[in-house]
């Protein structure tokens, strides 16, 4: 039945009724069975977890500058992620890349692993892990050696690489990892940084994105965010991430001993130096250098505390000499023990990881 008419401005009528037969308006459709069964509550898709890693050369594909890039949501229906990253301070952002599921292998760690012998299996060691994001599984130490299972452990800045051949799932998300490689590719040096809560990061090429970049960044701050795909750009935390071109970074040079002169008093220093493109251990072949020329710094202290630098000696080999004359110039007088920081040089980042010791000779 006809009820009311209005007249619109656009010079329209507006009709409103009810209908005069309510019994011809009620639906006569029958619900069919549902086609699948199971569980009807809508995971919620929440936002994506960034992790941005400055990690020494692993693989060839680090030969190029780049930092790895590893996102993921907080579970299996997590539709993948852009990465927007700003090089003026915030004011615009772009989009270098996007990441698609299942995106990386994220966790948090218990009890901070101590330092121990980076050159042999660390039997003793359990790292326990919760994961975020992803799975692991246990393989064999052959391939554990092979690059298999390998993770970054720590933070920024103090990431060390482990491998581990035993991922026991002990419930729920939480491993325990044995079996341990650490200080993978000289990081040995990050050892002992570790604290209670570190996060991890497992090291698989095909779960990780890779930010191409220039070298004119490095050591330039720089603004990134991760955004789940469909969710608002707020969602994605605001962080600043330096670039500091780690992959470039010469390894510690090691094994160092030296003669000292007891006539003269003059000191010879020897050392090995190690390289970062993974070259395998052939008898009577050296190591790939790895960088464009081959330059040592030998910084000598003035004590134990490493806190006062007397003297830089620049070598192009793996020996240098520090002469009386040198060391009455530094010291006053000759010297039988010496406290010294020893690096590797790169035209690209200057220099690399430290030799921190000390050498006695009477």
């Amino acid at each position: 039945l006809l009820q009311a008419i209005d007249y619109t401005s656009d010079q329209r009528l507006d009709c409103k009724g009810r209908p005069d037969r309510p019994a011809l308006y009620q639906p006569a459709a029958l619900g069919g069975a549902p086609e699948t069964t199971g569980p009807t509550t809508i995971a919620t898709i929440g936002p994506a977890t960034l992790v941005l890693l400055d990690l020494p050369r692993l693989t060839t594909a680090q030969d190029s500058p780049l930092l790895l890039v590893a996102m993921a949501g907080g579970n299996d229906v997590w539709p993948g992620g852009a990465l927007l990253r700003s090089l003026d301070d915030g004011a615009s952002f772009d989009q270098p890349l996007d990441v698609f599921p299942p995106g990386a292998t994220l966790g948090s760690t218990g009890a901070a692993l101590g330092v121990v012998d980076s050159r042999v299996v660390d039997t003793s060691s359990r790292l326990t892990v919760t994961l975020s994001s992803g799975s692991l599984a246990s393989v064999t130490r052959a391939l554990m050696f092979s690059g298999a299972n390998h993770f970054a452990y720590g933070e920024d800045g103090r990431w060390e690489v482990i491998a581990a051949a035993n991922c026991t799932l002990i419930g729920g998300n939480d491993y325990v990892l044995t079996d341990l490689l650490r200080g993978v590719a000289g990081t040995e040096w990050a050892m002992g940084l570790h604290v209670d809560g570190d996060r991890l990061v497992a090291l698989n090429t095909d779960d990780l994105a890779s930010l191409p970049m220039e070298t004119a960044a490095l050591n330039q701050a720089r603004l990134y965010r991760a955004v789940t795909f469909g969710l608002d750009v707020s969602t994605g935390i605001l962080r600043t991430q330096t670039w500091r071109g780690v992959q470039f970074k010469p390894l510690s040079p090691c094994s160092l001993t030296g003669d000292r002169d007891t006539a003269t008093g003059d000191w010879l220093l020897y050392w090995v130096r190690r390289t970062r493109m993974g070259s395998a251990w052939n008898d009577y072949v050296d190591a790939q250098l790895g960088e464009s020329v081959e330059s040592y710094w030998v910084e000598i202290y003035q004590d134990w505390t490493y806190a006062v630098v007397l003297r830089t000696i620049v070598s192009s080999s793996t020996f240098a000499a520090y002469t009386s004359a040198q060391q009455v110039a530094d010291f006053g007088g000759n010297q039988t023990t010496l406290y010294l920081r020893i690096y590797q040089y790169s035209t690209t980042v200057g220099t690399g990881y430290s030799l921190t010791t000390e050498i006695t000779r009477p």
